[in-house]
């Protein structure tokens, strides 16, 4: 068995949902709270599926911690800059008008000083007027997951994906991807991920951001109002 995170990449958008709909929302916000914005900056973009979506509205920029991911970017973003960068650390020496954090990458940051850092950081690189919206995991979802012990087999190809999750602890779940990568014939070679998600209770985290943002909406896409069982939420804040 080898962990190699590199081998999920160019796996990654065949198992992520369609970001139309994101998109669309995302959109929709920042004609209404931002509509003069020009720039856009993603953090923990990935493979740039989001910003591919955007770059014919917005000049996008995106940062990620995965070269393998960013290499995928590259090859799919026409007009745009691409960082090799940490979410919790990043410094561009420049200003945006929107920050994204999409698709629960914030829920990746194992400590709630983490998350703090990324609000911190997104404060400043916005300009006067910037917003910041981000999505994460609920709670609720992780219960519901970690209950079902459900498994995935994704198949790709001659290929395979395996996906479980398991609960570690209440705000804690460990995703697990076994990918059986066909070498030859019936021949396969093994990998496998392990990645962990953290969430946190929404008063808290709207507490903290309350330190840079004014929070403008709270949205759960299935219900608009947030509620226990809310299984996502993004958030859309404003500067100060």
């Amino acid at each position: 068995m080898v962990e190699s995170y590199s081998k999920f990449a160019k796996y990654y958008d065949s198992l992520m949902s369609d970001p139309k709909d994101k998109v669309a929302l995302i959109n929709g916000w920042i004609k209404k709270y931002n509509s003069k914005a020009t720039s856009v900056l993603e953090i923990a973009c990935g493979t740039g599926a989001i910003l591919k979506l955007m770059e014919k509205q917005y000049a996008v920029s995106g940062l990620d911690l995965s070269k393998e991911m960013l290499s995928i970017a590259k090859k799919k973003i026409k007009k745009g800059n691409l960082y090799h960068q940490d979410m919790t650390s990043f410094s561009l020496n420049k200003k945006f008008d929107v920050v994204l954090c999409i698709f629960d990458s914030i829920n990746h940051l194992p400590k709630f000083s983490d998350w703090n850092n990324v609000f911190k950081n997104s404060y400043k690189h916005l300009k006067k007027e910037g917003i910041f919206i981000f999505d994460v995991n609920t709670i609720k979802k992780f219960n519901r997951f970690g209950k079902a012990k459900n498994v995935f087999l994704n198949p790709m190809g001659k290929n395979f994906v395996i996906e479980k999750a398991s609960v570690i602890s209440k705000n804690k779940l460990e995703f697990s991807q076994i990918l059986l990568e066909n070498q030859k014939g019936n021949n396969y070679k093994l990998f496998e991920e392990k990645v962990i998600e953290v969430a946190f209770e929404k008063d808290k985290i709207i507490n903290a951001l309350e330190k840079y943002f004014k929070v403008l909406l709270v949205f759960d896409p299935k219900r608009k109002s947030p509620s226990k069982n809310s299984e996502r939420l993004y958030f859309v804040c404003k500067l100060r």
